[in-house]
């Protein structure tokens, strides 16, 4: 049996659109009214006998078709279970203007209200968008009220609707799943394929300024009163969202898909078919879309920039599609001094992140930057006013500032209720706390409409949507952790305005395009989240069997878990000092378990009076000194004030550093301890970060814990950044399927000797 060549479908809705259909289709578009194109469809139009159905070329319908023969269409088990019924419905669809808000009836609601054998749950794939920021909404934010969603619809409340509505940035390639039930919308300008259940059942909660009667035609018929019961309205918090959605598939993305109409854009349609058994699609019923693809006309391949803004140092790396690390650059943070640590002009973190790219780029091969990820350090934020300029100087994670606040807080909240909310203790680590202290002390942070942390801010600064990434917002003190929303108490507690936090979004959510000049003109912009979680993905340590440690100026000790962690494991990580938050991989959550390691480490340089010319000869003489340091001991390195005691009479610098080494490695120790308790042994330890590339510490690790892995990468962090921009962006399928270390070699114009 040969494949059928499906002609156009069109139909007429109420809605504009049709043109990136008709030009993917090769045909004249002639109708403002005609946004859909179902294809290989055998399911009719609501309200109709026929219309919607696919005709074939001698006149007949496609449903007649497969009637005839429907186990050489179908398969025999389908038939069994289904009969002559494909039991799909596929959809171009392409929105010349945003669609209004409406929801599709599940199975039991079909079934009893309305007669049909299905509801409609149905599945987005994003083949082309025009302009900067794409977007769809999805799901209400918090739960809305019966009578309050009545009231809405009623008066035809648009405003309140959208606002209620998660709006989701998407790009070609991303794939949306739509439950029956959940209310949503489509944006002007994007041009999707659209797989559901085959019905035509839906129930507008909006209709004003569309070209259709509500009110007659909104509710299949049933009036409003009993069709809003099929409304799902509880809410969609971040982890639900991060649930629903998938980047798209590797492919040759060569051309930067902001262009209208992108996925159709210099392409030759090859058409639409229905397929029936043939040797490469034994008994099974397909609906095919192809297109012809264009490469870049150069030949030149894309490009991913990866930015780590961490403690000390604003690293970027430009990273291929395949995962190779091709050129690096590194700015230093430039902290200013304060009584109870450090604070800096968030305008300098975006100063930074763009300097540290341009000197990557500066070494990189030609080709377009497609996407641009940016990771950082967690708990320090930038608190914008109204003008969306800083109203506050961004406190380091580090600073000392908040003590009394997160008393308060803990009184207030109750500790133990605060830290199974959260999965962190009460602290003034925590960015709920330093936000209050600003509010407590400077006059100006009161005027702030808006928090950000460092890396969602510098993705605003470069012309993206204000979002938080759910592993950022799990490290401020404010999210629910089970919920992945917002937590109202807390907020309340820290007299947060309205819309102080933005959305919660996973890590990878594209953002819209970098606006910023340059060779990052255009390009995917998205948040990829905590710099620690972040070089996880970049090292390739993201299974739940795996450890890794991150080990930079704060060294994290970090395990991904499924979901729940229980109250009582909670407690447990809290005690041994491992917190609980989301993680940047979606689904999954993070333990982690930190020290100052580097902050310590750097402390006993300094003493040492060791700088960066003399580096290499102190790590000879930490290496070579034996295990125990000949009796120096060194106590609460990460603290205040180390210790260093059993002084002998022949002390040198390398024992002092073999004693700095071993103390942070037997703190170390005790983390991966606590993590084991809750998540079991692990089967691998991983090692990167700029504190990896000391000999001595290496030596250290392996004496106390054993063979370690160093994965082949020169940024983790970066890396990391640069590949969940790369699924922003469609060219991976998510981020737990990113290239791994083991898949590439590094550039030789990557590598470097240890800082």
């Amino acid at each position: 049996m040969i494949p059928l060549r499906l002609a156009p479908n069109r139909l007429r809705r109420f809605y504009r659109g049709g043109a990136a259909i008709a030009e993917l289709r090769g045909i004249a578009h002639d109708e403002e009214y005609a946004p859909e194109d179902w294809v290989g469809s055998t399911t009719a139009v609501f309200g109709s006998a026929v219309e919607g159905m696919t005709q074939l070329a001698d006149g007949g319908l496609l449903s007649d078709e497969i009637a005839a023969d429907p186990k050489a269409y179908l398969g025999p088990e389908h038939v069994l279970a289904r009969g002559a019924d494909p039991a799909l419905l596929v959809k171009l669809l392409h929105a010349g203007e945003r669609l209004p808000v409406h929801c599709h009836p599940d199975d039991g609601f079909a079934r009893s209200q309305l007669g049909c054998d299905c509801g409609k749950t149905e599945a987005w794939v994003i083949a082309g968008v025009e302009g900067r920021c794409a977007e769809v909404f999805l799901g209400f934010r918090h739960e809305v009220p019966e009578a309050v969603l009545a009231g809405w619809v009623e008066r035809q409340e648009t405003g309140c609707l959208l606002g209620a509505l998660n709006r989701v940035p998407v790009a070609p390639g991303d794939a949306i799943l739509v439950p029956a039930g959940v209310p949503h919308a489509i944006g002007a300008g994007i041009l999707l394929v659209e797989l559901q259940q085959p019905t035509d059942l839906s129930v507008l909660l909006e209709w004003d300024g569309f070209a259709i009667d509500g009110e007659v035609d909104g509710h299949l018929g049933l009036g409003y009163g009993l069709a809003l019961t099929c409304v799902d309205r509880s809410a969609w918090n971040g982890a639900r969202l991060a649930a629903a959605r998938v980047a798209g598939p590797p492919r040759d993305r060569c051309l930067p898909p902001s262009q209208p109409g992108a996925a159709a854009t210099g392409s030759k349609p090859l058409g639409a078919g229905a397929l029936r058994g043939t040797r490469m699609q034994p008994t099974q019923f397909s609906t095919v879309l192809a297109q012809r693809a264009q490469g870049h006309r150069d030949g030149s391949r894309p490009l991913l920039v990866g930015v780590d803004v961490g403690t000390t140092t604003c690293k970027a790396a430009v990273v291929s599609a395949e995962g190779t690390e091709l050129s690096h650059g590194a700015v230093p943070i430039a902290w200013r001094s304060a009584p109870t640590g450090v604070e800096i002009d968030p305008r300098a973190l975006v100063d930074a992140s763009l300097n540290a790219a341009e000197r990557a780029l500066a070494q990189a091969p030609e080709g377009p930057v497609l996407a641009v990820g940016i990771t950082s350090m967690a708990e320090t934020c930038a608190l914008l006013g109204p003008d969306g300029e800083p109203r506050a100087p961004a406190i380091a994670w580090h600073d000392l500032r908040g003590q009394h606040e997160a008393a308060a807080m803990a009184d207030a909240l109750g500790a133990d209720n605060f830290a199974v909310r959260t999965g962190l203790p009460a602290s003034p680590l925590c960015t709920l706390a330093k936000y209050r202290w600003l509010r407590d002390h400077l006059a100006e942070a009161r005027e702030g409409t808006r928090l950000l942390s460092v890396a969602e801010w510098v993705v605003h600064r470069l012309g993206g949507e204000q979002l938080a990434e759910l592993s950022l917002a799990s490290r401020t003190g404010a999210l629910d952790r089970e919920a992945g929303d917002w937590w109202s108490e807390a907020l309340d507690w820290a007299e947060v305005p309205a819309g102080l936090f933005p959305r919660v979004a996973p890590a990878g959510t594209p953002a819209g395009r970098a606006s910023c000049g340059g060779r990052l003109e255009g390009a995917v912009l998205t948040v990829a989240g905590h710099d620690h979680l972040c070089a996880a993905v970049g090292a390739g340590v993201v299974a739940t069997s795996e450890l890794f440690d991150s080990c930079g100026t704060a060294e994290a000790l970090i395990q991904a878990v499924r979901p729940p962690v229980g109250p009582d494991d909670v407690r447990m990580g809290l005690e041994g000092h491992v917190t609980c938050g989301w993680h940047v991989v979606p689904g999954l959550q993070a333990l982690l378990g930190a020290q100052r390691a580097g902050l310590g480490l750097q402390r006993f340089l300094d003493l040492l009076g060791v700088g960066p010319e003399r580096r290499e000869q102190l790590e000879a003489a930490g290496v070579a000194a034996p295990p125990g340091a000949g009796g120096l001991v060194v106590e609460q390195a990460d603290t205040e004030r180390a210790v260093l005691s059993g002084i002998g009479r022949r002390p040198s610098p390398g024992l002092v550093w073999r004693a700095a080494a071993e103390a942070v490695t037997a703190r170390s120790a005790e983390l991966i301890a606590t993590i084991e308790r809750i998540a079991g042994p692990a089967a691998r330890i991983a090692v990167a970060g700029g504190w990896a590339h000391s000999a001595t510490l290496r030596a250290a690790k392996a004496f106390r814990l054993g063979q370690l892995d160093y994965p082949p990468v020169v940024e983790a962090g970066a890396r990391g950044a640069a590949l969940v921009a790369g699924c922003a962006a469609g060219l991976y399928p998510g981020v737990a399927a990113v290239p791994r270390p083991e898949d590439f070699t590094v550039s030789s114009e990557s590598e470097r000797k240890p800082e």
